[in-house]
């Protein structure tokens, strides 16, 4: 099994969601902030090395708001490494692998054309969180399939996130137009170069968020949902018997979070009764083999009559 941190929050997909049914946009600043977090994470992340030292030459091949947590407190948090590769690791997902991964519409052109990838791939991803959280709109997405999603994001000409949607400041139509340059030497060379290029446009345009400020419209938007969620998770930790949080539908939550079936797994009275015997028989054929092992070892020697 793997152990990971409970991240109370919700997906960034959803915070989108939540904004395209109420109608009610994200704050120009909250998204500004989620976005430079993202950055910052996949600079982390590209930036890995091994015990050794080597660099593992991360990229994580997914990144979308599916796969961005924002929490209570109000930090984004980039989740969902399973499709990454690392040079330094074997297997049919390291670098020159013709396997696609990820989801269409946030893919790379070289990742679509099945060229080696590397850390700028994920800048290209980021790119499109951005244009689509400044101005509330899917920037390369057609519903009609993914192919014409895949010919958009090959050859569709990129508006100014100023033009679109939200109308957000022009000063970050730069940063979003050279994050998603299609050719891999224009861009960004790393995630942190796009995060510095953020922040001094959000410096400009008075627009730099801190982190109580996702906090806030964290509890302001989701408050409800997350004392819910929060209640069940008590309940069920509290309970000896196994208790699984309620159905989606009965939070409110978004298909594109999976909400984590949590239960309780308390050992019943009985079951722990069988579980302290098969303890003390284990102890007792343990203290057996020992005494066997030590005689085996060392032989006894009688004693003269």
């Amino acid at each position: 099994y793997l152990i990971m941190d409970y991240d109370e929050g919700v997906s960034l997909s959803r915070a989108l969601g939540q904004v395209a049914r109420t109608g009610h946009a994200i704050p120009m600043q909250v998204a500004i902030r989620i976005c430079r977090e993202v950055a910052l994470g996949l600079h982390a992340a590209h930036e890995a090395r091994s015990e050794d030292g080597t660099a593992l030459r991360l990229v994580h091949r997914d990144v979308s708001p599916q796969n961005v947590l924002v929490g209570m407190e109000g930090t984004a948090r980039i989740t969902d490494f399973g499709v990454a590769h690392a040079e330094a690791r074997l297997g049919t997902t390291r670098p020159g692998s013709k396997q696609t991964k990820g989801k269409v519409g946030f893919l790379s052109p070289e990742q679509l054309r099945g060229a080696t990838l590397d850390r700028r791939a994920d800048v290209f991803a980021a790119g499109v969180m951005l244009w689509s959280a400044l101005t509330g709109k899917r920037l390369f997405y057609d519903p009609e399939s993914e192919a014409a999603t895949t010919e958009k994001t090959l050859h569709m000409e990129i508006p100014r996130p100023s033009t679109v949607g939200l109308r957000p400041p022009a000063a970050f139509d730069e940063v979003c137009l050279r994050a998603l340059e299609r050719d891999p030497a224009a861009r960004f060379a790393t995630a942190l170069e796009m995060e510095d290029a953020l922040r001094k446009a959000a410096n400009d345009a008075g627009l730099v968020g801190s982190r109580q400020e996702v906090a806030s419209w964290m509890a302001r938007t989701f408050g409800d949902e997350i004392a819910t969620r929060r209640a069940a998770v008590r309940e069920a930790t509290s309970s000896q018997r196994p208790r699984t949080m309620p159905e989606v539908g009965a939070l409110g939550l978004g298909e594109d979070d999976t909400p984590p079936t949590i239960a309780a797994i308390a050992p019943s009275s009985r079951s722990r009764k069988w579980m302290m015997l098969a303890l003390a028989a284990s102890l007792v054929f343990g203290a057996l083999g020992a005494v066997g092992l030590a005689t085996r070892s060392h032989p006894t020697v009688a004693a003269a009559p």
